[in-house]
């Protein structure tokens, strides 16, 4: 039995990455927020956040949503094998990572989940 799940960090990276207002603070300047970075295999956005008129920057802020790393990491409780299946392989327009989950666990044991992932071992 496989399962196939299609990754969903495409949301985060297509609109979230965007220039964004996030309000105002207590002395009235602007606050807003700019897309400075992401690691898909960790699933970690960083934004940076700015005051308006000054843009001074206030801080960088790392968020984690769901992603590749955290649904594969799932899947690997249930799954003794995940792959990462990329966009030149899979060749499906606007999805750029699939999960391949293959080889269900019959039964979950402590020695079963004690080393990394096969797809870890290649950073």
């Amino acid at each position: 039995m496989m399962k196939l799940i299609e990754s969903t960090t495409f949301f985060y990276r297509e609109g979230y990455r965007s220039f964004l207002i996030e309000g105002k603070v207590r002395d009235g300047r602007t606050l807003i927020s700019i897309h400075a970075g992401y690691d898909e295999r960790r699933g970690v956005f960083v934004r940076s956040f700015y005051t308006l008129p000054s843009f001074n920057e206030i801080a960088a802020v790392k968020f984690r949503f769901w992603d590749l790393a955290g649904v594969a990491s799932m899947g690997w409780l249930f799954f003794e094998d995940v792959d990462l299946v990329a966009p030149s392989v899979h060749k499906i327009t606007g999805i750029p990572y699939i999960i391949l989950l293959s080889k269900p666990r019959r039964k979950i044991t402590y020695d079963d989940l004690k080393a990394d992932p096969a797809l870890f071992h290649s950073e």
